[in-house]
């Protein structure tokens, strides 16, 4: 008896160390999640004054003068052959489906088809990488999401983060190369 009350009384005082393991990321992304709104984030290295146009979409491609007034430069994506990965408009769905993402439009035409590589799940567990699925090209940047999904319940919001990129300003008249550092966030419900 004095044995088995010893013996209670030392795993009480020490304790047990609590194991837990990561989740594989791809539990709380898979699914149809629909675009909900965009965050374009800008930084220039231009002295002029630049302005970036307001729309409804954004994609990460060369912006195009639409008017220059004194030190004025108005800006918008030139989205003519932009492929559907860096190109991003509210209420696109993206289909993620462990190790692949379709993005479809409004009208469910696909415009997208990309295969998903996760990060290391210990360093770098929220990030990933793509590749185009047909021709394995890869996609520039590594890509960084949240979400909000807790242990075994599926996450019913997400929020992407698109690398940041340098991209061009072309004009007839003049052109600049590296001019814009362009990040978009996207938010996405199921």
């Amino acid at each position: 008896m004095r044995r088995i009350l010893g013996l209670l009384l030392v795993v009480f005082l020490m304790g047990c160390e609590k194991y837990e393991t990561f989740s594989n990321p791809q539990l709380n992304l898979n699914g149809r999640w629909k675009m909900t709104s965009m965050t374009a984030i800008y930084s220039t290295t231009l002295t002029d004054e630049v302005k970036i146009l307001p729309s409804d979409y954004y994609a990460l491609t060369p912006f195009k003068v639409v008017s220059t007034q004194n030190n004025l430069i108005q800006i918008k994506n030139d989205t003519t052959n932009v492929r559907g990965c860096f190109f991003y408009k509210v209420g696109y769905t993206w289909e993620i489906d462990y190790n692949r993402l379709i993005i479809k439009t409004n009208q469910n035409k696909v415009v997208g088809d990309y295969s998903i590589w996760y990060g290391d799940q210990y360093y770098s567990p929220n990030t990933f990488s793509l590749r185009d699925y047909n021709t394995n090209e890869p996609v520039p940047g590594v890509w960084f999401f949240k979400h909000n999904g807790k242990g075994a319940n599926p996450s019913g919001m997400l929020e992407l983060s698109a690398p940041e990129i340098w991209l061009d300003i072309f004009s007839s008249q003049r052109s600049f190369q590296k001019a814009i550092n362009q990040s978009i966030v996207v938010s996405f419900l199921r």
